[in-house]
């Protein structure tokens, strides 16, 4: 049975990141952080709203906080599914391991390959997500109260580290891959 990561206590959850398991692995833990940014820009928001400094950005903050409200569910599945696709390839891997002909190694590197792909393609949509969230990272840390600046400077910075861990992970990935057209797909601008 599958564990609901985000449910989890997060002592736990952090246990979790530091077992030394697949799961949850890297993809997840980008996830994780892009998701803490989008909390701390609704915090800035939430103080920020208001104030007499920020009248005139009220109708922006609110657009941004609307956007987030999408933005986050589909960041925490992604954070699952990462976890649950990774945890598929890990097992793949042990068995190839396992096999004493190659021809099972190499049968069964093909259904690692095939399971690396969505493992790929969920830090590329957390990379673009992460993007729009520094975006409006940006917009708040600069018009938000001045008072909140910590919590909008960590908005700031964990969507850059989310998208620098993603593009290490897809760059890990692809160098498992032949050149094909998914990994045209994949790496064209």
């Amino acid at each position: 049975m599958q564990t609901d990561l985000l449910s989890l206590p997060t002592k736990d959850l952090l246990e979790k990141f530091g077992a030394g398991n697949a799961k949850p692995g890297s993809g997840s833990a980008a996830a994780l952080t892009a998701l803490i940014a989008c909390q701390m820009i609704l915090t800035v928001i939430d103080v920020s709203k208001d104030k007499p400094s920020t009248r005139s950005f009220q109708q922006e903050f609110e657009r941004i906080k609307n956007r987030l409200q999408e933005i986050i569910p589909e960041l925490e599945k992604l954070l699952q599914d990462d976890s649950n696709l990774f945890n598929e390839v890990h097992q793949l891997r042990l068995e190839r391991d396992n096999v004493k002909k190659n021809i099972e190694k190499i049968q069964i590197k093909e259904k690692i390959l095939e399971n690396l792909k969505p493992c790929t393609e969920i830090p590329l949509k957390i990379a673009d997500l992460s993007i729009e969230i520094f975006e409006m990272a940006t917009f708040v840390f600069k018009n938000g109260v001045w008072w909140v600046r910590g919590d909008s400077q960590v908005s700031l910075s964990n969507p850059i580290s989310a998208i620098d861990s993603c593009i290490s992970i897809i760059n890990l990935n692809l160098n498992y891959f032949p050149e094909n057209d998914w990994v045209k797909s994949v790496t064209a601008p």
